[in-house]
């Protein structure tokens, strides 16, 4: 996946999050046609953990706050891109993951917008891209 996506720290968990909304639509429209609940959090991690794939931390950043950020994008990209059909998910865990990369968001100055954490990523010596962006949350 490299940075088709984007790169970065800010820059791609702000991307990861604008995902939010499709979470809930899309379990709803599993939960209509009867296919379980594990699919619906796969199917959206699916496309809302690509922006994860290209997630660096850099030295600036702590210690604790790389580790959560890794431990994020490990567990989603795993549901997303794991065809991990013995393990189930659930949209509790999804919205977690939507907790926990705003948590990381905020202790890094919290952009509002995907430029805004293009310069938080270069004031932590990163080199933030784009890649194919979601530049605002997801409509649903």
């Amino acid at each position: 996946m490299g940075t088709e996506f984007g790169r970065g720290y800010a820059t791609c968990l702000l991307q990861f999050v604008f995902h939010e909304p499709r979470l809930k639509e899309t379990i709803v429209i599993y939960r209509k046609i009867d296919i379980a609940e594990t699919r619906g959090v796969e199917i959206w991690a699916n496309g809302a953990s690509d922006h994860l794939a290209g997630l660096v931390t850099g030295s600036r950043l702590p210690v604790a706050q790389r580790s959560r950020a890794r431990e994020l994008r490990e567990e989603a990209l795993e549901c997303g891109h794991g065809f991990s059909s013995s393990r189930t998910w659930t949209m509790e865990e999804a919205r977690g993951w939507i907790a926990e990369a705003r948590s990381l968001l905020e202790a890094a100055g919290n952009p509002g917008t995907v430029l805004e954490a293009m310069d938080i990523d270069r004031s932590l010596g990163l080199r933030p891209e784009l890649g194919v962006t979601c530049s605002k949350p997801i409509r649903r």
